[in-house]
């Protein structure tokens, strides 16, 4: 079919686990970028990989995964500079990639945050409530990045691709989902804490 822009897109299956069936994504075609265009984003990043490392100790930790993913856009502005018809990925390319890795990180949150919120309380509709809200997170969150991605990748430019997978991309899946877990512990801590939960312990 083709989309308001004009472009044609395409929606192809793959199979990853054969229990699961095969798998939906978009195939489309994203924009290549230009030498000129390249070579600007080249440039910005090494400066800004020159700003960030000359920080002070205080937003050292912050510094240190910004100049990461800066380097990161660095290599592939630089590949796209000498080498862009070498470029071994397509949008289609990423957009498979990120189903297949989604669906993976989907299944690892929901088996982690039902045994850790196992493990801390064994029953009770806490427990329930974290690992629900967890993965129904993970889900959505997973389902709006993928259209935005895409969005970027294609209204822009290729160019960002590397940045977008490796960056940005599983840890923010496992950062909410500590961060939820995190919410769920101090919960059962002030309900340990309470009256009623100081019975449930008989040392």
């Amino acid at each position: 079919m083709r989309a308001t822009t004009g472009t044609t897109v395409t929606v192809e299956t793959v199979l990853f686990i054969p229990w699961v069936g095969d798998v939906s994504y978009i195939s489309l075609e994203g924009a290549t970028p230009t030498f000129t265009f390249s070579l600007i984003n080249a440039v910005v990043s090494l400066l800004f990989i020159l700003i960030a490392s000359q920080t002070n100790r205080s937003n050292r930790p912050l510094m240190i995964y910004l100049c990461m993913g800066l380097f990161v856009h660095l290599v592939s502005s630089l590949f796209f500079i000498f080498f862009p018809e070498r470029f071994p990925y397509s949008l289609a390319d990423y957009s498979k990639l990120y189903i297949l890795q989604q669906i993976g990180t989907w299944l690892t949150i929901a088996l982690i945050s039902g045994v850790a919120t196992d493990l801390i309380l064994s029953r009770g509709g806490y427990k329930y409530a974290a690992f629900f809200i967890t993965v129904l997170y993970s889900f959505i969150f997973g389902c709006v990045r993928y259209v935005v991605y895409l969005y970027i990748l294609y209204k822009f430019s290729l160019l960002y691709m590397a940045m977008l997978f490796f960056i940005f991309g599983v840890l923010y899946d496992f950062l909410g989902m500590i961060a939820i877990y995190a919410l769920f512990v101090r919960s059962v801590s002030d309900l340990m804490s309470s009256r009623s939960g100081r019975e449930v312990w008989r040392w």
